[in-house]
Formats: C-alpha cells, sequence, structure tokens
C-alpha cells in the first residue's frame, strides 16, 4: 500500500471555525502505482452541505469505453425557437393542396417528414444516455449548479474573512440550488406517476425488490 494522496492537502473545512483540517488519506495497492496519474481535492466539487473536500484519483487503465447511444433530448427544447424553426422549414411547400392521388399523398408526406426531421436536426439538443444518469435533470440546474461552484470558490478565497458577503451569497446559493432539485425531483416524479402504465409499475417494483 502507498499514500496516494500528497500530504499537506486538507480534505475538511470546519463549518463554524473556517478551519481546514486533513482527517482523510488515500491509499492505494502498490501494484498500481504506476497507474496513478494524479490525486487532489477539489474543493470546486464539494457538494451542498458538506464539509469534507471531494478527493479526485485519476487512474490510467488505458481501456476503450462502450460508446452510449445518442437520443434527441426533447425534454430540453425551446419549443418556441423549434415552432419558428419549423415554420421556415414549411415555408417551401407552399399554401397545402388537396390531396388527389397517391404521388401527391407520397410527395405531402415527403415534404412535412423533412421538415420535421430538419427542424429537430437544429432545435434538438442530442443526449446520450448511460445507467448512472438524472433522468429528473434540467438544464437550470446544471446553470445554477455552475453559479454554486463560482460563488463556492469565492466564499472560500474569504475563508479567513467570517464577515465577508461573499460567505452569506453562497449560503444562500446553495439554499436555493437544494429547494430547486428538491422542486425537479417531486416535478419529474409526478409526471412520471402521471403518464405511468401498469408495465412500469411491475418493472420498477422488480428492480427494487430484486437482490
Amino acid at each position: 500500500m502507498f499514500m496516494a494522496l500528497p500530504p499537506g492537502i486538507p480534505t475538511l473545512s470546519h463549518k463554524r471555525w473556517k478551519k481546514e483540517y486533513r482527517p482523510d488519506n488515500v491509499f492505494l495497492s502498490t501494484s498500481l502505482q504506476k497507474q496513478l496519474l494524479s490525486c487532489a481535492t477539489n474543493r470546486s466539487l464539494t457538494p451542498t452541505g458538506a464539509d469534507h473536500y471531494p478527493i479526485l484519483t485519476v487512474l490510467d487503465f488505458s481501456l476503450g469505453t462502450a460508446m452510449s447511444p445518442e437520443f434527441r433530448n426533447f425534454r430540453n427544447v425551446d419549443w418556441d425557437e423549434f415552432r419558428k424553426e419549423l415554420r421556415r422549414q414549411l415555408e417551401p411547400l407552399g399554401v397545402p393542396r388537396r390531396i388527389r392521388n397517391q404521388d401527391d399523398f407520397d410527395a405531402q408526406a415527403y415534404g412535412l417528414h423533412s421538415a420535421l426531421a430538419k427542424t429537430v436536426e437544429l432545435t434538438v439538443p442530442r443526449i446520450k444516455l448511460s445507467q448512472h444518469m438524472k433522468r429528473w435533470w434540467t438544464v437550470e440546474l446544471t446553470a445554477r449548479r455552475k453559479e454554486l461552484r463560482v460563488l463556492g470558490n469565492e466564499a472560500h478565497k474569504y475563508r479567513y474573512v467570517p464577515d465577508h458577503p461573499s460567505h452569506h451569497i453562497f449560503r444562500q446559493a446553495e439554499q436555493n440550488y437544494q429547494d430547486a432539485i428538491r422542486k425537479q425531483k417531486y416535478k419529474h416524479w409526478e409526471e412520471w406517476m402521471t403518464h405511468v402504465s401498469g408495465k412500469d409499475i411491475w418493472t420498477a417494483n422488480k428492480f427494487i425488490s430484486g437482490p
């Protein structure tokens, strides 16, 4: 075994006294020493309400990863922009005409399909699904998280100045972020329950009650 986290790096910030300590260590097997690329804390990634800093350990195993399939994320579409783009794509088709035969039908269907496909391509963001992703997560929460990290870094710079306004701003932003997460989780759960089928409930129960 060897110590992966270099000495002198604090891993905890006391919430009340604003002092930093090193109660945590990271040990790795000697066989992994050549694979270790880095081991350090990252204060900007500290979870809300936590006092321990995240410790990021990077190992190089040089293994290929399976490609996650990409899908269109219709949950995060700007529908106003979608409608505007669809109108632009439909303009070349002209005024709707009466369909008199199979050729007319095929031409109209092809034009509509092409307009929709082009609109989706230009306005609907792509997403890679994985078993670890949070289905309830939104673009707004991502923006809030980025803002919170910036405020957290600012408050950390003034950690020895307890009365600095950055600490109050960070705590307020942290509380707002936690509230936004709870509301979004609840909203996502309600939406899922509204459209859930008996098969979905059976599948969920199977996963929960399984070994």
